[in-house]
């Protein structure tokens, strides 16, 4: 067993657990460069152990001058003379927090933390204005790459970007992606030339969007993509909406009409009943009248001495 690795597996145990930091550094970094955690200049004379870990994963012992480094992290990784922590080419996932425990020679301890941050400002702006790509809720939408800007054969890979630089994927050429946050897997392809896919959108991916190509040459360039979203059933209702806003008066109009003639018939109809029946109850008075005269007996005594006097 190579004895590097006896070393680390020795030594895990002894790494402290305690979340106290007696320095805490932000190192900002390019992707593809190397990046060097350096232990403090003023400690290097009384270090005599290092335990380097990433988030709280043990990747790397300094026992004296003698480093091991996880298996794991073998081609990532290296430890310098000094027993500072060395990031080779700098890649995506590299971006999280380290922290590097240190125990003196006078068996105290010091605790560092470094916050390593990717630095996207080396991107460069693509002149070409942004390309406009619309598609309907549910449908899958595709960002493509435009073969003029780097030759497809010189493209090392492509960092998919928000208009304000967040990072969120990565593609290739032979359709591989990787992404910085699960949180993105589920919604998102790449085809077999490296454009995004965005699958069954939603108004939420609407906006702007950065891809920024790397070539084999060093190169980088930049293209831009306004996405649009259509939502069907907001258009219908919109289109439903102007229909009726285009004759606003013309249904109530005609109501108000119809109310106005069923008042005045019914007004009519009112008036002609009542004269209807002022009219029977003179009739039916006069009648009564009448009646009533002829049934007096005076009266018809009168009456018959006119008709039949003596």
């Amino acid at each position: 067993m190579d004895i590097s690795l006896l070393l680390f597996i020795i030594m895990i145990p002894y790494g402290l657990t305690t979340e106290h930091f007696d320095e805490r550094l932000v190192i900002f970094a390019n992707f593809t460069d190397e990046l060097i955690l350096p232990l403090p200049a003023h400690l290097l004379h009384e270090i005599k152990n290092v335990f380097w870990k990433k988030e709280t994963e043990q990747i790397a012992v300094v026992f004296g001058t003698l480093p091991s480094i996880n298996p794991l992290y073998s081609e990532i990784i290296e430890i310098s003379y000094s027993g500072s922590l060395i990031i080779k080419p700098l890649n995506w996932e590299d971006g999280e927090e380290y922290s590097a425990e240190i125990i003196l020679n006078n068996s105290s301890m010091k605790t560092i933390s470094y916050q390593v941050k990717a630095n996207y400002q080396r991107y460069t702006l693509h002149k070409n204005d942004p390309r406009i790509l619309s598609a309907t809720v549910g449908e899958d939408l595709i960002l493509p790459l435009e073969n003029e800007i780097i030759e497809h054969t010189a493209i090392e890979e492509i960092d998919w970007l928000t208009e304000r630089w967040v990072f969120f994927a990565t593609t290739k050429v032979d359709g591989q992606i990787r992404f910085p946050e699960n949180i993105y897997y589920g919604g998102l392809s790449s085809t077999s030339n490296g454009s995004l896919i965005f699958k069954k959108v939603t108004k939420d991916d609407e906006g702007v969007y950065r891809a920024c190509i790397y070539s084999c040459k060093g190169e980088v360039e930049e293209q831009l993509y306004h996405v649009r979203i259509i939502v069907p059933a907001l258009e219908n209702h919109f289109e439903k909406s102007t229909t009726s806003a285009s004759t606003p008066f013309t249904g109530t109009v005609k109501i108000v009409l119809f109310l106005i003639c069923m008042l005045i018939c019914s007004i009519v109809y009112t008036i002609y009943l009542s004269l209807r029946r002022k009219k029977k109850e003179t009739i039916y008075s006069q009648s009564l009248e009448e009646t009533q005269t002829f049934r007096n007996p005076k009266e018809c005594e009168k009456s018959l001495e006119k008709i039949n006097p003596a």
